[in-house]
Formats: C-alpha cells, sequence, structure tokens
C-alpha cells in the first residue's frame, strides 16, 4: 500500500520534526530547508530533513533576470529558474522520476537551495525511512563528474559506507556520457551565466544507494571529500520496499525550446531541442548529448527523406530550431549560410525555404550561423564584412546602434572563414584571408557583448591596436584565423581560445603568427599563448598551425595536467597541450612547451575540427579525419601522472569535422556520409548502401548534425539532404 504523505517542519532551535498533514497545496516552508521525498510509485511522503548542523552552503539556481543571484560552479553559472520550470521543476512542485514523485526544495531563485558535499550530515524523520530499500539523491556536480564517500547511519547505530558520484551539470559541456548508475531526472537546454545564458544541454541526475534490508536508515553524510570538481544535492528521497527498484533511464526529457507552440509535423516531436551553432557553440564539442532517437542498434535503419538544391553551395554546417512561429505555421527551421553570403532559412520537415536573406561583397564566405540566446534571433555573416542580426520566424533583419557589426573594413580580401560562435553571452566572429593569401589583411577576432552591444577586437598581428584595422593601420600582413572552430570557449575558464595561420611571430606581443593565443572572454586580456619552436618553418612552407582550432579536453583524473587541449595543423601534426600553461613558461610570448607532438598516421593537412570525446568507462577519445583518413586516439595517463595520446585505430576514409550523437560516430566524406562505432571504427552505416535510398555530394568543408533523430548534412555539389530513422 502507499501511504498518505505527511509534511514536516523543521524546529533550528529544538532540533526536532514535527509531523504536519499534507495538503493538496504545499505549504510554505523555511527558504533555508530543502525537501527529504519519500517516494513511491504513484504518491510522495514530504518532509523536511533535519539538519543538526548542516544548512544548505550552495546557490544553484538563478532568475533569467538575475543571473549573477547564483553562482553554482564557481565561475557564475547556475541552473536557470525559467528553464527547469519549463521542464516541470518549481520550487515545492512535485516531479515524477522513474514512477516516483519527488518535492523540489520550496526554495526562491537566488537564495541558498543545495548541499556542496562538505561532510553535512542530514537526518531522515524515522516515518519515511520505515520499510525503505532505497535512498535515492537528486543533484549533480561542477567541474566533475565528482565522486566521494558517503555514509548511512541506521537507529541500531551501524554504518553503511558507499561511493556518492554526479555526473558534471553539463556532461563536460557535452563530452560526456552519463556516469554509471546516475538517471537524467531532466534536461534544460541553457543555463545562465553571469551576463547571459549558454545554450548548452544542463542535467539534472539522480543516484541511488541500496539499504541493508531489515534496517532503517537514520541519517545520510555526505562525502567530506571528492575526487574532483564539486558534489551538490538538492533533495533525497527514499523507496518502499514494496517498489521494486528501477533502472535509472537512458535517455532524457528535453526542454522545450523558446516559442514553444506545438508543431503540426509529425517530425520532429513538439519537445524537440535546439542545435545553435557549428559543433554546439562554445566549445565546439561536437556532441549531441540530448540526442535519444538514433541509436548504435537502429543508426542501420536511417534512410534519405528529402535532398534539395540550395541557391549556392553551404560550405559549413547547418543550424537548427524546433517550434519557430512563421507566416505558413510552426516549423522547425534550418538556417545555412552559402558561400554567395545568402542565409537560408529551411523547413526540415521538407526542405523547402521559408525565408531568405541575402548580402553583397566582392567575393564569399565559408561561416556558419548561430542562435542567439534567446531562440528568437539568428545570426549571419554576410559579404559585405558584416554580421546580421534576424528574426528566426520572419527573417526580418534587426537594425540599431550595435547591428549589423562591422567585422571587417577590407572585405576585399579579408574573408569570414569560421561559423560564428556564441557563448560567455558574447558573440564572437574571427577573420582570414582567401585562397592564396592575396592582399593586405590581418587576422583577427571580434567579440559583441550580447547584453551591452559594446563590441571589443583582438588583433593577431599590431596586438595593441584593439580597433578593427583598416588598410593602414598595420605594416605586418597574414595570420588569418580560419580553422573549422574558429574561436573556442574553454568550459571550465570562460576564457577562448584562437589559432593564428602563417604570419610574423615576434615575441613581443604584437605579433602571434602560427600560435595559439588564450584571450580573456571579451578579447581584451592576452592570457597566454603556444608558438611552436619550428614557426619559422610552418612559415616557409606554408603549413600553417591555424588551419584548425583548439579542441578542449575535460579533466583528466590522476593527470599532473588535468586541463589539456589537442591543436592540429597543417603539418600533419597533432599536439597536445596544457591549457593551463602553454609554453610551460608562465605566460604568453614563449616558444614550445607541447606535451606531447604525434604525426598522423593517414597522413596529410587537417582542416577540420577535432572530436573530443568520453566513453561510458571513462576513457576520452580523441577523432581527426581530414581528406587523407581518419585517426582515433586514446587519452592516456600512468602512474606518474603523465598524460599522452595513444593511437587506437586509424582507416582511410577520409572526412570532415565529426559528429558524435548518442554513442554513434558520424563522418562525412567525399560523396558519403558514414556512421561509425567510435571505439572500433566499424561501419554502422553509410548514405551508400542501398537502403539508404540516395547518397550525398561532394567534399569541402561540409559537415553535418543529428538532432531529434535527423541527420542534415549539405554538400559540395550544392545539396542539402535530411536522413530519418525507416520504420
Amino acid at each position: 500500500m502507499v501511504k498518505s504523505g505527511p509534511l514536516s517542519k523543521i524546529s533550528m532551535t529544538r532540533r526536532h520534526v514535527v509531523i504536519m498533514a499534507l495538503s493538496t497545496a504545499l505549504i510554505a516552508l523555511s527558504l533555508l530547508v530543502p525537501l527529504l521525498i519519500h517516494m513511491t510509485s504513484a504518491s510522495a511522503n514530504t518532509a523536511l530533513v533535519k539538519r543538526a548542523p548542516a544548512v544548505p552552503n550552495n546557490v544553484g539556481i538563478s532568475n533569467d533576470k538575475l543571473p549573477r543571484a547564483a553562482n553554482y560552479d564557481g565561475g557564475g553559472f547556475s541552473y536557470s529558474a525559467q528553464a527547469l520550470k519549463s521542464v516541470g521543476i518549481q520550487p515545492g512542485k512535485t516531479i515524477s522520476y522513474n514512477g516516483g514523485m519527488f518535492t523540489w526544495p520550496f526554495i526562491a531563485p537566488g537564495k541558498v537551495d543545495n548541499f556542496q558535499a562538505q561532510g553535512q550530515t542530514l537526518h531522515i524523520p524515522k516515518a519515511l525511512a520505515q520499510g525503505a530499500n532505497t535512498l535515492t539523491f537528486i543533484g549533480s556536480a561542477t567541474n566533475g563528474p565528482s565522486m566521494g564517500t558517503a555514509t548511512l547511519t541506521y537507529t541500531d547505530k551501524s554504518t553503511q559506507t558507499f561511493s556518492l558520484g554526479f555526473s558534471d551539470w553539463t556532461l563536460n559541456a557535452g563530452h560526456a556520457t552519463p556516469a554509471t548508475g546516475n538517471g537524467i531526472v531532466a534536461m534544460m537546454t541553457y543555463r545562465n551565466g553571469p551576463h547571459a545564458r549558454e545554450i548548452v544541454p544542463t542535467f539534472v541526475f539522480a543516484a541511488s544507494v541500496a539499504l541493508q534490508a531489515g534496517k532503517t536508515a537514520s541519517s545520510v553524510t555526505l562525502p567530506m571529500t571528492v575526487n574532483q570538481g564539486h558534489l551538490h544535492v538538492f533533495t533525497i528521497g527514499t523507496r518502499q520496499s514494496i517498489v521494486p527498484t528501477p533502472t535509472p533511464p537512458a535517455t532524457p526529457t528535453p526542454m522545450p525550446t523558446v516559442k514553444p507552440t506545438p508543431s503540426p509535423s509529425p517530425t520532429p516531436a513538439p519537445n524537440s531541442v535546439a542545435w545553435p551553432a557549428f559543433d554546439g557553440g562554445g566549445q565546439r564539442s561536437g556532441i549531441n548529448t540530448a540526442e535519444t532517437q538514433i541509436t548504435p542498434a537502429n543508426v542501420g535503419k536511417l534512410a534519405r527523406i528529402w535532398q534539395k538544391g540550395m541557391p549556392a553551395v553551404v560550405d559549413g554546417a547547418p543550424v537548427e530550431l524546433p517550434n519557430v512561429a512563421t507566416a505558413q505555421g510552426t516549423k522547425t527551421l534550418l538556417f545555412v549560410t552559402t558561400k554567395a553570403g545568402s542565409l537560408l532559412a529551411i523547413d526540415a520537415a521538407t526542405g523547402t525555404q521559408v525565408w531568405r536573406q541575402d548580402t553583397s561583397g566582392p567575393n564569399f564566405t565559408t561561416s556558419s550561423p548561430a542562435l542567439d540566446p534567446s531562440g528568437h534571433f539568428i545570426y549571419g555573416y554576410g559579404l559585405d564584412g558584416k554580421v546580421h542580426k534576424y528574426d528566426v520566424g520572419t527573417g526580418k533583419e534587426i537594425t540599431d546602434n550595435t547591428w549589423p557589426v562591422t567585422i571587417t573594413h577590407m572585405p576585399n580580401v579579408e574573408k569570414g572563414s569560421s561559423p560564428i560562435n556564441v557563448g560567455n553571452g558574447f558573440l564572437y566572429m574571427p577573420m582570414a584571408g582567401y585562397p592564396g593569401d592575396g592582399g593586405h589583411y590581418e587576422g583577427h577576432a571580434v567579440a559583441v557583448n550580447l547584453s551591452t552591444g559594446a563590441v571589443t577586437v583582438f588583433n593577431a598581428l599590431c596586438a595593441n591596436i584593439t580597433h578593427v584595422l583598416g588598410p593602414n593601420d598595420c605594416a605586418d600582413v597574414q595570420t588569418a584565423i580560419w580553422g573549422r572552430g574558429g574561436v573556442v570557449v574553454d568550459p571550465v575558464t570562460g576564457n577562448v581560445f584562437v589559432t593564428t595561420g602563417n604570419g610574423p611571430f615576434r615575441g613581443d606581443g604584437r605579433a602571434f603568427g602560427d600560435s595559439v593565443i588564450e584571450l580573456s572572454p571579451d578579447l581584451t586580456k592576452v592570457i597566454d599563448s603556444y608558438t611552436p619552436t619550428s614557426f619559422a618553418q610552418l612559415q616557409a612552407t606554408d603549413q600553417d598551425l591555424g588551419s584548425a582550432a583548439p579542441a578542449m579536453l575535460p579533466k583528466q583524473a590522476n593527470s599532473s595536467t588535468p586541463y589539456l587541449m589537442v591543436q592540429a595543423g597543417k603539418d600533419n601534426t597533432l599536439r597536445l597541450l596544457n591549457r593551463q600553461n602553454l609554453s610551460g613558461r608562465g605566460g604568453p610570448n614563449h616558444t614550445g612547451g607541447e606535451l606531447q607532438m604525434v604525426a598522423l598516421p593517414q597522413g596529410g593537412d587537417v582542416v577540420t575540427h577535432p572530436l573530443v570525446w568520453n566513453d561510458g568507462a571513462g576513457m576520452t577519445w580523441v577523432f581527426v579525419a581530414n581528406f587523407n583518413g581518419f585517426s582515433a586516439f586514446k587519452v592516456v595517463t600512468d602512474g606518474a601522472g603523465h598524460t599522452t595520446l595513444q593511437l587506437a585505430y586509424h582507416n582511410g576514409n577520409s572526412g570532415s569535422s565529426p559528429f558524435m550523437a548518442n554513442g554513434v560516430l558520424f563522418v562525412q566524406g567525399d560523396g558519403v556520409l558514414r556512421a561509425m562505432n567510435p571505439t572500433t571504427g566499424a561501419v554502422l552505416w553509410s548514405s551508400t548502401q542501398a537502403s539508404a535510398g540516395g547518397s550525398i555530394g561532394g567534399l569541402h568543408w561540409q559537415s553535418p548534425i543529428v538532432v531529434n533523430g535527423h541527420v542534415y548534412v549539405p554538400d559540395n555539389a550544392g545539396n542539402l539532404s535530411a536522413y530519418a530513422l525507416h520504420p
């Protein structure tokens, strides 16, 4: 039987629990005390945890209008109260998980609302612990995953120690999968940052421990220390022995995106999630952690549902936004930028054009668009050297004191090569030169503060000048920022990285040719840099270091250099760098310092963006594709704490920037799209197989996206194609 639910109220002076009746409406409680839930398959008994002396010690949830009121991770980021509400999580409200019902802490946004584990003891009322066989924790980790030893104390004074762990709340910005034993309670598509929201899948997890048979739990003591990061608990609950312990769900329930008008189209589903920029934006992970429909088991059933010719070649990747109100009804839209400088909105269900905005200029672009964090606007680079802002549903251009933003005064010689990025509350757009390095150009990057409209600039040459250069402002030339990743955001510090191509390097802080540069989020401060000792040879032989952008690795446990990244280039070399000390000499303007240099076994230069992924066993993988083939490396740390890249496999299948979704690795090649097993390289599906219903055209820098059970892929023949699971 399911017992009716009592509600308990803590007395902080007498330290005892007073049981009160549960009404249909929850009673307002102390804002300092989260709830302890007794979870059953049909109803919930709710009570406050008696805390002696524990009190919540972290503010994890903020209102979208007051994001700085919370600081969940120490970097100013927090859960959005509005995003949580959109998936049914509100203060004092009941939420369901695995057939049970929980009540979320009755605490307002911006107030202390969770326990950052520091050895606190949470007392469990006997009435709720009686007959329970499982204790479940609801929370997540920051800068994790995090794990530590917790202790259960029973009423007979016996104890039970167990490992309590949570996955990182963004799954390390998409690099990881949920830790073993973690179930996904909810998933949101964004979190709040100190300046603006950041579009990144953000999770709440559940972790459970079995209680000893025949005993009644009295209290639980959270870990005093964890292996890394911080472990946070919002609420806990017990499960009655009459209810079997369920298996944690393998799939999240995604948050409805902005503009949540139900879509009349049968696919994608109304609760679809957005794909906001090339490789997801921010750190450019290239991993869709929210994909649940396509799996390794069913990917072989993919079949083409449409293929449409675009007005010009799309030499980048699409952006996707569901549930958009348009003049033709509510639709899921794809956004692409053509080489001719047009931004197109495409109906994802049919491939037909919904709206189009053209720009004019003397050359071409290989950039890709990016969504505004609000989901109401789309940004596109134009041939006029400006980034334009458009309404997602109508295509109407937004013009004001900020928009459009001038990225270059010299669009005839400076090229918008890389995709736009959005992160940290900023829009980022770098500049390069055109093939052949003709004309007087200087590589640079522009940041636009999306809250204030302020524009700031980093010039890779004449770096002492902080505005967009004109043709007569700097004598030096080149140092293009042209890699597919463009500007990459560090998910831990919020700093950004760019990598430059051939050009002068003098170590004077003003010329950064063939260098990786770490910058403050607004680009106004050079924090660190890496330049190979062979920079002169790279320049002499046209082997740009900056043919690719840096790829961030998740924190490596037991490593003496836990925060790493990889940098590929035209010299067929993959460099492992310590992103906390790029040159090993503390600060910018030095040469050397790489931890490892590895030649790619397939040979050839790299003009794609590497992909970094953590498998279910905790192993970090690095995947690199180019026109010669494909390589997979494991990231291994030895007993001395030295971390290196070790080749796992390689093949001769050419490819562009890889994409990962739900354990399936997608790589677009010349005339073919492949789905692979990431740990073996085995091909699970190919667009050239008969059941696929037709393949794709040739390849330059195009790459696919996988979202909401669909694969969307542009090609060098001017097509945009869509694949979905065939019944």
